[in-house]
């Protein structure tokens, strides 16, 4: 991963020169979130600062109550970094991420020798905690969800089930891309919709190409024509909704 590269497009670094960047990934590690799992929960210390490289996070106040979404290049946790504080609410992942790890010492003594990097913090401090003070609504969720559409058993055919998903986005005016095994294989190599979530090198460069296709601005339409297969786990990761498809000789699944 260009560490430098993800930094310059990220609201706190932009305005860093060359050697800053490269300064500051010198100070970066990665860390994966599986999907499902808390990044950090209230309490916490603020020992580090994340940026999002691919994925999707999402903030809970201390209520419980959604404080906001995470997405691609933006920070999470430089609120309570900051002021060091302990982590005031909880983040999980809402989908399989790769974050970039500052550690908040070294963070510190690099914002004391680029003082434009603290300068960009403060505004998004700022913003953060204006943003905190209002409810989320639906407004402020993502517009195009991505969407898993898996069968409930090996009898349920759902290739004419997507199509006629794929037609009614369009006549909505939206243009939706289709991720199944075979494009991920076309893509990236035989086998690589296969992956397990367990090989780490694997995961991260499908994740990354994940995000890239979601960058585009399309609705992502992930199909699994097995519920078995290691792609059907990897599809309900990915999305933000999962449609189970069944038909009259499909037994529902027991709770």
């Amino acid at each position: 991963m260009d560490a430098a590269a993800i930094l310059s497009q990220c609201s706190l670094f932009a305005s860093l020169d060359g050697a800053g960047l490269a300064e500051l990934a010198a100070l970066c590690s990665e860390v994966q979130v599986p999907g499902g799992d808390p990044l950090f929960v209230a309490g916490a210390p603020a020992d580090c600062l994340y940026i999002v490289v691919t994925g999707r996070l999402r903030a809970l106040r201390a209520d419980g109550s959604i404080a906001g979404d995470i997405s691609r290049l933006e920070p999470i946790g430089e609120i309570s970094v900051m002021t060091d504080e302990p982590r005031s609410g909880e983040v999980y992942a809402l989908r399989d991420s790769l974050l970039l790890r500052i550690d908040r010492d070294a963070l510190l003594g690099f914002v004391g020798r680029y003082p434009t990097a603290m300068q960009a913090i403060t505004r998004v401090l700022i913003h953060r905690l204006r943003q905190n003070l209002r409810p989320q609504t639906a407004a402020n969720l993502p517009a195009r969800q991505a969407l898993a559409i898996v069968p409930a058993g090996p009898s349920v055919a759902i290739a004419s089930f997507v199509d006629r998903l794929e037609r009614s986005f369009r006549r909505l005016g939206e243009t939706p891309e289709l991720l199944d095994a075979a494009r991920i294989d076309s893509d990236l190599g035989a086998g690589a919709s296969q992956l397990p979530l367990t090989d780490s090198v694997g995961n991260s460069r499908l994740i990354d190409w994940l995000a890239r296709r979601e960058a585009g601005g399309h609705r992502l339409l992930y199909r699994a024509d097995s519920e078995r297969e290691a792609w059907a786990e990897r599809c309900m990761r990915q999305a933000d909704r999962v449609l189970v498809v069944t038909d009259d000789r499909t037994r529902p699944i027991d709770s």
